[in-house]
C-alpha cells in the first residue's frame, strides 16, 4: 500500500483523507436541455467518491455566452443548481470531497474588451461560484489553464493588450488574481482553487516565469489549493522538471495538485518526495471508478480506457464508457 497517498491533508477548508484527486474532465453527458447535470452524472461522480477523497468537476460553464455544448453542464441558472444538489448528495453519502470548476471558454479576441466587460466577466465567475456553494459544493476551482478566458490574459501570444492588463507580467496576472480575489470575498479562501497550465499554448514553452509571477501573488491569499498540468507526463519514477519544482517554490507553501501522466507509483513519488501535495488522475480514474482503493490494496489497473467514448457516446448509450467501468470486485465476479 502507498503511504503518501493516504496521508490526510487540509485544504483551507476541506479535510481530505488521502491525497488521489479525480482531475475535471469535460465528457459531454449533461442534459442538453437546460445543460444540466443528470443522474447519469451523480452516478459518475458517486463511482469516484471515497471517503474523505477530492473529486473536481467537469469544466462547468458559469454563463450561457461560455456554454461549448449543450451537453456541458452549467451553474448559472437555478435550474442547474437544483441538478448539480443530486450529484452532491450522492458523493457525500460516500464521505467523498467535491469542487466545482468554474469555466468561461473564452473569447476569438480578449484585447477588444473595455473595463467595463472585464468587470462583468469577474462578476460571472464570482455568481458561478456563489450559485456552487448554494448547490452544496464543498468549493471551486477556477479554470485558469487550457487557453481559456483567465489563460487568454496570461499568455503573450493572446493578450496583446496595452492597458493595465496587459503589456507586462504582472499586468497580465491581473485578470486571474482579480478573479480570485473576487471568488475569494463571496466564499472564502479555504473553498477556492486554481487551475493553471503554462504549456497549454505552448507545449515547449522554456520561459515559466508568468505563471511563477502569478503563484507568486496567488501564495498570500491562502487559497485551498493551486492545480497545475504538467508540461509532458513523466517516465518510470523520474522526478520532476526543474520547471514543476520552480513553480513549486514560487508557491510557498500553498497547497499544490499535479496533474497529468501519473501512474501510482510516479503519484507516491512526487508526494513523498514533496514535490506536489497531491496527485489527480485523468484517464486512470475514468477506467478505474474504485482507483482509490485500487491503489490502497495494491489491486490491478484497469489501464485501457476507452478514447472513442471520451467525449461522446457509443451509439446513442450514454452511460457506455462513462459509467460502465467495473469495481475491481466486480471483475472478480465475472
Amino acid at each position: 500500500m502507498s503511504n503518501a497517498l493516504f496521508e490526510p491533508i487540509l485544504l483551507g477548508d476541506i479535510q481530505l483523507k488521502n491525497r488521489i484527486v479525480l482531475a475535471p474532465m469535460t465528457r459531454f453527458r449533461a442534459d442538453e436541455e437546460g445543460s444540466i447535470a443528470n443522474d447519469l452524472l451523480a452516478t459518475y461522480y458517486s463511482q469516484r467518491a471515497s471517503d474523505g477523497g477530492l473529486l473536481i468537476s467537469e469544466a462547468t460553464s458559469i454563463s450561457e455566452e461560455s456554454l461549448f455544448k449543450k451537453s456541458v453542464p452549467g451553474i448559472y441558472t437555478n435550474e442547474q443548481i437544483a441538478g448539480w444538489k443530486n450529484t452532491l448528495s450522492k458523493v457525500h453519502a460516500k464521505g467523498g470531497k467535491i469542487v466545482l470548476q468554474l469555466w468561461h471558454i473564452g473569447l476569438p479576441d480578449i484585447n477588444a474588451l473595455d473595463d467595463e466587460e472585464i468587470e462583468d466577466y469577474i462578476a460571472k465567475f464570482v455568481q458561478g461560484a456563489e450559485n456552487a456553494i448554494e448547490a452544496g459544493f464543498d468549493g471551486v476551482e477556477i479554470h485558469g489553464a487550457n487557453s481559456f478566458l483567465i489563460d487568454q490574459f496570461l499568455n503573450e501570444s493572446t493578450n496583446k493588450r496595452t492597458d493595465k492588463y496587459g503589456g507586462s507580467t504582472e499586468n497580465r496576472n491581473r485578470f486571474a488574481l482579480k478573479v480570485t480575489e473576487a471568488v475569494i470575498s463571496v466564499i472564502g479562501a479555504g473553498k477556492t482553487g486554481i487551475r493553471l497550465s503554462p504549456w497549454a499554448i505552448d507545449p515547449n514553452n522554456k520561459d515559466v516565469s508568468q505563471w511563477i509571477s502569478l503563484l507568486q501573488s496567488l501564495t498570500p491569499l491562502g487559497l485551498s489549493y493551486a492545480h497545475i498540468i504538467r508540461e509532458t507526463p513523466g517516465v518510470n519514477n523520474e522526478p520532476e522538471t526543474e520547471h514543476i519544482l520552480g513553480l513549486r517554490r514560487a508557491y510557498g507553501g500553498g497547497n499544490l495538485i499535479l496533474n497529468r501522466g501519473y501512474v501510482p507509483a510516479t503519484a507516491e513519488r512526487s508526494v513523498a518526495d514533496g514535490s506536489a501535495d497531491l496527485i489527480a488522475f485523468g484517464k486512470l480514474f475514468i477506467a478505474n471508478p474504485d482507483l482509490v482503493e485500487r491503489i490502497r490494496l495494491g489491486r490491478r489497473l484497469n489501464e485501457n480506457a476507452d478514447s472513442a467514448t471520451f467525449y461522446e457516446a457509443k451509439e446513442g448509450d450514454l452511460s457506455y464508457g462513462y459509467t460502465t467501468y467495473p469495481t475491481w470486485e466486480e471483475e472478480e465476479e465475472e
